[in-house]
């Protein structure tokens, strides 16, 4: 799902920019999502 998100610097500071996370991702753009994935032992 794209969504429209903050653009920061290597600091982590904000930009006053936006873009699209897939944009952003493209372009690996810094911006505050992070993906967590769990898994049990058995892989699931």
């Amino acid at each position: 799902m794209d969504e429209l998100i903050d653009i920061l610097d290597a600091n982590g500071n904000l930009t006053n920019r936006t873009a699209m996370k897939s944009e952003a991702h493209k372009n690996g753009w810094y911006h505050q999502t992070v993906h967590v994935w769990f898994y049990t032992l058995d892989g699931r």
